[in-house]
């Protein structure tokens, strides 16, 4: 009895803690709907990055921003006509993505809205000359040019479930001291011509640096490498 208690107890929990957050994939210029509190700061934070920029937002809302953790803190200046219509505001992040935030207060408590960026960008000037891009650019050149002697191999050959129009093996990774690179290759297996993005690959898994595509046309039964790189 009492276990069973403690598991109800857990679940109301997790409950009550999925209600109070709202997360979103983002693709850079997206636009994204989200509810604030009209008595209480709801926090905006991006997911394993940092808010650069934030502007445009009316007047009648407060704005904190936090720049030692790259989060943003918002909510309402007291009463006002505000209190029950829409605003929007551009949020940029360090991946170089840009965003139009819609925010529509309500009569809720405080909550925190998590933004996962698609689309990571590695060319951003913060990562130009540094240890990790060096990395990552030696990573994917390896993959596409199958020399693995600076990395540790790892045959996987495992089909992967993405769409139903492509087939996708997860062929190998390449084990490096602060990143990992995969390699997969996708066939077309649709009756149409298939256009690929790197946003598209970033569900893939967690901490995600790069990807890279060899072609982003395929016709019918034609296949194409697939590479993206995460951080340990």
């Amino acid at each position: 009895m009492r276990n069973n208690f403690l598991i109800l107890v857990i679940m109301l929990l997790a409950s009550f803690s999925l209600m109070a957050s709202q997360e979103f994939d983002v693709s850079d210029g997206e636009k994204i709907q989200v509810k604030i509190s009209k008595r209480e700061l709801t926090r905006i934070t991006i997911s394993g990055g940092r808010i650069n920029k934030m502007w445009g937002l009316s007047k009648s809302f407060l704005v904190k921003q936090d720049d030692a953790k790259g989060e943003l803190y918002v909510g309402l200046k007291g009463a006002s006509e505000e209190l029950s219509k829409a605003s929007s505001f551009f949020l940029q992040d360090d991946f170089g993505n840009t965003y139009t935030i819609i925010v529509t207060p309500y009569d809720i408590p405080s909550e925190t809205v998590t933004l996962n960026p698609l689309k990571r960008m590695v060319n951003d000037p913060k990562l130009k000359n540094t240890p990790l891009l060096k990395k990552i650019k030696e990573l994917v050149k390896a993959m596409a040019n199958i020399r693995p002697e600076k990395f540790g191999v790892k045959k996987v050959n495992t089909p992967v479930s993405l769409w139903k129009e492509a087939k996708i093996t997860h062929l190998d990774s390449y084990q490096g001291d602060e990143v990992i690179g995969d390699r997969y290759l996708l066939k077309n297996v649709d009756s149409k011509e298939m256009i690929l993005e790197e946003a598209e690959f970033t569900n893939f898994g967690k901490n995600t640096l790069a990807v890279a595509i060899e072609e982003y046309k395929l016709l019918p039964d034609e296949s194409t490498l697939v590479y993206i790189v995460r951080r340990k």
